[in-house]
């Protein structure tokens, strides 16, 4: 999944990833990554399918 204009540090696009150890949050212009808390993006998934509902 991908955020556009969402990161913190330089406005640039940020895509969900799972590197074997757990989610992040990775900016494809900067670099910028940041773990995110499994309930967090529980939370998360369910708001989309809320959303698109």
């Amino acid at each position: 999944m991908i955020y556009f204009k969402a990161c913190p540090k330089c406005r640039g696009d940020i895509r969900l990833q799972n590197d074997g150890t757990g989610d992040a949050l990775h900016c494809l212009q900067c670099g910028f990554e940041r773990a995110i808390a499994p309930h967090l993006l529980a939370k998360a998934r369910e708001m989309r399918r809320v959303q698109a509902a």
